[in-house]
């Protein structure tokens, strides 16, 4: 049997087809009957050719809309065949209803298990070389995420993607921030973007591989056919994506891909600059700090991984601050007082470094470092002097171990209190 075997026939007035792939047998047929007439005849294709069909991993399928497990069984060399609901083939799972959901489910499930043994084995160096550690995830973890991208890349994606979410629990667990954090904050702060970009150029590249370049083998091309001809989700949610992003005329060319990625990037950072600037973000002292695309500089330039923390918590509004505290408490912003100030103060970032007068002493050691870099540091607005303490290069490390300081008291104080009312 072989590849010239993959187009339609007729058999007993059944349309089939059989392909060869990558060592597997596909039997495809429009009618169960068909199928058991595919079947009878490859039983006897084998016994006349000496060759053993291992019936364990021979698994029958029957596709449908409804995506409905249909219990059926069929007769091979005396053996009966049960139905299944679920096959693993190349790699991916396929489901009777065609969903790709399962199949990224158990690509997330893989990665994981490698992520954490990347991450156990690198132990404490996991935080303290983020470059590195970047580098291997997209080496040895990125690869498992996007395996058979290049087909299932354009399609749509569940609500709760399993491959995005893994990506992000790892930028995450990176910056040591909690699950909580906004995503379009962490993937700026890293000057990352989302991991299905990568999978939509995957399966770009395969599509131009196919549609424009014609490399691929005979099978690939009739399949490829067959899909325009009856408006297949394929070739159509490619080609739809590439008109919503704006690819189209001189830019459909072998190499679309490349100015797909582009485009894709460029698009990601508009709509996340124009997120984190939005009235009520989250993100609202992000938005002062963030100018330009890219990883941040302190992220590697600190070396201290709890004091980095203390930094990217603030900068991330993932903190324990009234103004957090009290959004995740539904109250009102004039009712996120400080806990630690007689006057009714708003305790935002704001407050916490520059203000509130309990951490006075912690502070003065932090100014005088500051005045120093910068003379006329007291005659900035408080808006520039807040960045200048979050985002300036000369003097973020000592902001970040007056926050680490700071954040570490607050929490011993207000335990205190809280364990003694």
């Amino acid at each position: 049997m072989s590849n010239d075997n993959c187009s339609p026939v007729k058999i007993d007035g059944h349309t089939c087809s059989c392909i060869l792939w990558a060592d597997d047998i596909v039997l495809l047929s429009e009618s169960e009957e068909g199928l058991q007439c595919m079947l009878d005849n490859l039983s006897h294709y084998s016994r006349e050719n000496g060759m053993d069909i291992n019936t364990k991993k021979t698994k029958p399928m029957i596709f449908n809309k409804s995506g409905k497990f249909l219990r059926r069984s069929y007769k091979f060399n005396n053996t009966q065949l049960f139905t299944t609901n679920s096959y693993k083939y190349l790699g991916f799972i396929v489901t009777p209803s065609g969903e790709i959901t399962s199949g990224l489910i158990d690509l997330k499930n893989r990665a994981i298990r490698a992520y954490y043994k990347l991450k156990n084995t690198m132990g404490l160096y996991f935080r303290l070389h983020p470059k590195i550690t970047i580098q291997l995830f997209d080496t040895l973890i990125k690869p498992i995420l996007l395996y058979n991208s290049d087909f299932w890349g354009c399609l749509k994606m569940p609500t709760n993607n399993p491959i995005e979410n893994t990506h992000m629990r790892f930028c995450k667990d990176l910056l040591g921030v909690q699950r909580q954090t906004s995503n379009t904050g962490v993937l700026l702060e890293l000057g990352r973007i989302p991991i299905m970009s990568y999978g939509r150029k995957n399966s770009i590249k395969n599509w131009s591989r196919i549609h424009i370049q014609g490399k691929a083998n005979q099978i690939l091309i009739w399949s490829h056919l067959n899909a325009l001809d009856n408006e297949l989700k394929w070739p159509l949610s490619i080609q739809n994506y590439l008109n919503r992003i704006g690819i189209g005329g001189r830019d459909i060319n072998e190499h679309v891909e490349i100015p797909t990625m582009a485009r894709m990037t460029d698009i990601f950072h508009q709509e996340s600059f124009a997120e984190i600037h939005r009235e009520g973000s989250k993100l609202r002292t992000y938005a002062k700090l963030k100018q330009e695309q890219g990883m941040e500089s302190y992220i590697h330039n600190i070396t201290n991984v709890e004091k980095r923390i203390a930094l990217s918590k603030i900068r991330l509004s993932n903190h324990d601050l009234m103004i957090e505290i009290g959004r995740h408490n539904k109250l009102e912003v004039n009712q996120r007082i400080c806990l630690l100030c007689p006057e009714n103060i708003l305790e935002d970032e704001t407050h916490f470094i520059l203000k509130c007068k309990t951490w006075s002493p912690l502070r003065r050691e932090l100014l005088s470092k500051t005045k120093h870099l910068f003379p006329r540091f007291e005659y900035l607005s408080t808006e520039q002097q807040l960045k200048t303490l979050l985002a300036n290069d000369k003097i973020v490390y000592h902001t970040a171990t007056y926050l680490h300081k700071a954040l570490e008291l607050r929490r011993f104080i207000l335990n205190k209190y809280k364990n003694n009312s």
